[in-house]
């Protein structure tokens, strides 16, 4: 982030100059309690002035359904959960008890 924080700690935030390259990736591991459907979504702030960014989500290595090749998260001037979906609905995910990675 910028400007350069001396006294906080910001954890999981990307951005900025070091995030200008194409297919860059970022990944987060996770566990899952047990089997079952799951909603997902991500805390977001886009700088990209009003426009959206699209992104590749892979799970465990792998797009789990075409939405998912080019997913866009829309702009906003402000921090927002964005869930994954189709604007109406969250996509549900199936997931098995035990560690996962999503990308």
């Amino acid at each position: 982030m910028s400007p350069r924080s001396l006294g906080a700690r910001k954890l999981n935030v990307l951005g900025g100059w070091r995030w200008r390259e194409g297919n860059q990736s970022v990944s987060w591991g996770f566990t899952v309690p047990e089997d079952g459907l799951y909603a997902v979504g991500f805390k977001v702030l886009l700088w990209t002035e009003g426009l959206p960014v699209y992104r590749r989500i892979e799970i465990d290595g792998e797009v789990p359904f075409a939405e998912f090749a080019s997913y866009p998260f829309q702009y906003d001037k402000w921090w927002q959960m964005a869930m994954l979906g189709d604007g109406n609905t969250d996509y549900l995910l199936h997931l098995t008890r035990g560690e996962h990675t999503i990308t």
